[in-house]
Order: C-alpha cells, then structure tokens, then sequence
C-alpha cells in the first residue's frame, strides 16, 4: 500500500512539473519577453526536417513556444531567402539583434547587421505547416 502511494505521488509530481512546461510555451507568442530569452522552451507534436547552418527546411505541426535556428555573429549583411505556409495556429519568424530587439521576418530581406550577435528563431502558438529559409553573406 505504501509503495502505491509514493508511486501515485511521483506521477503527480511528474504530471505537474511536465505540464508547467507546455503552459510556458502556449504563452510566449505574445511575449517579447521570452521570445528574446537566451534559451529555448518549445513543443511539437511532429517535427520533421532539418536544420543545418544557414537552411531551415521544416515541416511540423502543433508548434508551441520559440525555438533558436541561428546564431549569427562577424556578418555586416544577411541575405534571408524565407517561404512559409501555415495551416493552423500562429507563427512567426523573428531576428534579436545584441540590444533584444525582435524584427519580424516575414518575407525574403537583406539586412544590414550592426557588431554583435544576432538570434533568429521561429515561434509558434498551435502552428501547423511548414518553413523553407536560408541565410547567407554578402
């Protein structure tokens, strides 16, 4: 009897701290907050694809919170060539540049970079579809 009692206890524990997560993450569409953060906090259902240094090519579905798919630092221009659908819920595309602040990149661009590190991540609130990106120098 006590041991059921400590296991049903562990898997209250757990269901509860797991869960706390996934809340987090339906929250941050809206928050600059966290989507600038230094680390991730993000959720799929599916997520199929890759990612590689400068190419995104994903697809995936009930994406929740900001996922980091670049670190980009020493480039004075990024070339950003970007398509993506989007069948359900939210998303976005976002580049933090070293002051924490977000511009949202919502179509191909070239930008011209200050000194420092830059972040892009994608950000989803329930989103389902896909994301082709590449990133270069000029």
């Amino acid at each position: 009897m006590k041991k059921h009692f400590i296991l049903l206890n562990l898997f209250l524990l757990v269901l509860l701290f797991g869960c706390s997560n996934v809340a987090i993450q339906k929250n941050v569409f809206d928050k600059d907050d966290e989507i600038i953060k230094q680390g991730d906090s993000y959720s799929y259902y599916s997520r199929l694809g890759t990612v590689s240094e400068n190419t995104v090519n994903l697809s995936f579905k009930n994406f929740y919170g900001a996922e980091t798919i670049f670190t980009i630092q020493d480039l004075e221009i990024l070339n950003i060539e970007i398509s993506y659908e989007v069948s359900k819920g939210r998303f976005k595309v976002v580049l933090i540049d070293p002051n924490d602040e977000i511009t949202i990149i919502d179509e191909s661009a070239v930008i011209n970079l200050l000194e420092g590190e830059y972040r892009m991540k994608i950000v989803g609130d329930d989103a389902t579809g896909n994301i082709d990106m590449t990133i270069s120098s000029s």
